[in-house]
């Protein structure tokens, strides 16, 4: 119980963290393409240029490495790939949020495509979350997913569509009309955008197309030069910003 209530006593700065949140933002998940000293390396490097650039930056983890990853960077939001709605108490091999938010995390992504919830998992997950003062970052699919996760009121949304992630092809028209409708629903949401992009160039294009944050991933994990190619990417975003 003491734990638990240490947790909870961290909610509020949390919350105070979520309001410092700025576009254009930035999401690295590795998936699990990287994970140890590989995953804590990207991180370091990640945290490094995210306070040389002044650029709010996610980075999702899996579990195992939560810790290791709050522990080793100061600038970055960390967070979990995935959690569930269970309660501490009976129950066996389920992610339970306060061990989220007690590993250093401030942040859990959900309803991956290759982690998907019921809408009322997802909205139970969201509550959950809320409560410990964990940043709610919820992906969806298709406009309509779009429409029933921005009723749930998560922090993020991003907007992930499986047509354009496999054809690596970014409609700036289907941005701007996401994040319209979105924030029709609900203002305070902040909208990123996933696409398999090529490079810095492609996410600076979603930005352009009205997104709040980008999300990286396979260009980043998949390079000889992750330090190069970040660097590229953190300069963009801030170039962009100051565009705004």
């Amino acid at each position: 119980m003491e734990h638990v209530a240490r947790v909870l006593g961290h909610a509020a700065d949390r919350l105070t963290d979520r309001l410092r949140f700025r576009a254009p933002f930035l999401i690295i998940n590795p998936e699990s393409h990287l994970t140890g000293t590989a995953v804590r390396q990207l991180a370091l490097t990640a945290d490094a240029l995210a306070a040389e650039y002044d650029i709010d930056t996610v980075f999702a983890a899996q579990y195992a490495d939560l810790r290791m990853v709050s522990e080793s960077t100061s600038r970055l939001t960390v967070a979990a790939q995935h959690m569930d709605a269970l309660r501490p108490g009976a129950g066996v091999g389920a992610i339970v949020p306060e061990s989220v938010a007690g590993a250093g995390a401030g942040a859990v992504i959900l309803n991956h495509h290759r982690r998907p919830l019921t809408l009322a998992d997802l909205e139970a997950t969201i509550g959950r979350a809320r409560e410990l003062g964990l940043l709610s970052i919820v992906c969806a699919g298709t406009d309509s997913q779009c429409r029933a996760v921005a009723c749930l009121a998560p922090d993020v949304i991003i907007a992930d569509p499986a047509s354009e992630v496999a054809a690596r092809a970014i409609r700036n028209d289907r941005v701007k009309r996401t994040v319209e409708f979105v924030k029709q629903i609900d203002s305070e949401i902040l909208v990123a955008q996933a696409a398999r992009a090529s490079g810095p160039s492609d996410l600076v294009q979603v930005l352009d197309g009205g997104a709040d944050g980008v999300v990286g991933t396979s260009f980043i994990v998949g390079s000889y030069d992750r330090r190069t190619v970040l660097t590229e990417l953190f300069a963009s975003l801030r170039d962009h910003r100051r565009q705004r």
